[in-house]
């Protein structure tokens, strides 16, 4: 019986670049201009116009359109070619980034993309990592926030919000995602978020409004052992002003204990300020902000309300007067007197 990809044009020049290629390449369509030919059913289509700062690579990556009539024929030699490639990483992943710029229905979409990932299987994450580690490198390169290395809470929210003017239609960085569990929409887990660059990262929770999915007890750890970690972590929490969102389940007070105490400087001061103290975040406030007050609350309360030397030593890394707004903030909701801290304490405070 004949195979599609071996008859077909368009197969065939495909499989002769795949076959020359030695790196990912994002602008494959490009490269199969140079040599395939449009046909009734397969053609290549490219914007006019020179390269432009604002595209992921500098230059529009191209569409694959297929008609109606050619669809049955190209999901034939589609798996075809993903079946003869799927054991060699770099031509599977070009072939991935070839299908997020295929222009058909839906159906088509669809079927193919199931058709990859069950002919590719268990190698879906492999191709993952690689279409990532490739992205790290040379996503918007050209722009300054890719060399961006933020430590703090801070340092995050400033490059997610940076971020929130990259888009594209077709952009890579959502597509890759396809290839790894994501059952809830805009949710994605640590783990495959921690793959990613910091400018992948800010792109997806700043542009497109992801959500860090995560087990607690393994945050926990990573918190605990990586600051610039646990600081991107704490920028997912405090970069949304969403009216509906609610807390993720992974957060809980031993964690947010953790921001608090370990990293006041890079972590906690941030968290309290946006909470209690002056930010325009605070004033949309959703049912996250509430719960992250009332945690703080109960926090706060053991730091401030309680004799010990460690606390102490805490409110003395306040800095005047960002620091100093929220806690009287907190004091004020929460109707907590001065006189309910003690004498030690207030004199740090003061």
């Amino acid at each position: 019986m004949s195979l599609v990809f071996e008859s077909s044009e368009f197969f065939i020049e495909l499989r002769i670049l795949l076959e020359s290629k030695e790196e990912i390449n994002w602008l494959i369509l490009k490269d199969l201009s140079k040599f395939y030919s449009a046909t009734p059913d397969v053609s290549l289509s490219f914007f006019e116009g020179g390269r432009t700062f604002d595209l992921p690579f500098q230059e529009h990556l191209g569409y694959l359109n297929v008609t109606s009539a050619g669809e049955n024929d190209f999901k034939a030699g589609f798996a075809e070619i993903v079946a003869h490639f799927k054991n060699k990483t770099i031509a599977t992943a070009n072939i991935f980034i070839l299908f997020t710029r295929i222009s058909g229905s839906n159906e088509l979409l669809s079927e193919l993309l199931i058709d990859f990932k069950n002919i590719v299987g268990q190698d879906c994450p492999l191709i993952y990592k690689s279409l990532v580690a490739s992205l790290n490198g040379i996503y918007f390169k050209h722009h300054h926030l890719s060399k961006k290395t933020p430590k703090t809470a801070q340092d995050w929210l400033d490059i997610f919000r940076s971020a929130e003017g990259f888009s594209d239609m077709g952009d890579p960085v959502v597509r890759i995602i396809d290839l790894v569990p994501n059952e809830n929409n805009r949710h994605l887990d640590y783990h495959w978020i921690s793959y990613m660059s910091p400018l992948l990262r800010a792109t997806l929770m700043g542009w497109y409004n992801f959500q860090l999915d995560a087990d607690s007890l393994e945050l926990i750890s990573i918190i605990n052992s990586n600051e610039s970690e646990a600081s991107y972590i704490a920028a997912t929490i405090l970069d949304d002003i969403v009216p509906d969102r609610i807390a993720p389940v992974w957060l809980t007070n031993d964690i947010i204990r953790i921001f608090m105490w370990k990293y006041w400087l890079s972590i906690g001061k941030d968290l309290f300020i946006h909470v209690y103290g002056i930010s325009y975040r605070n004033k949309h406030e959703n049912q996250l902000f509430k719960s992250l007050k009332n945690s703080l609350h109960e926090i706060l309360a053991e730091i401030l309300l309680k004799e010990d030397d460690e606390s102490e030593l805490w409110i003395t890394k306040f800095d005047f007067p960002t620091s100093y707004i929220a806690p009287f903030t907190w004091m004020g909701e929460k109707k907590i007197e001065l006189n309910d801290i003690s004498e030690r304490k207030r004199k740090a405070v003061n």
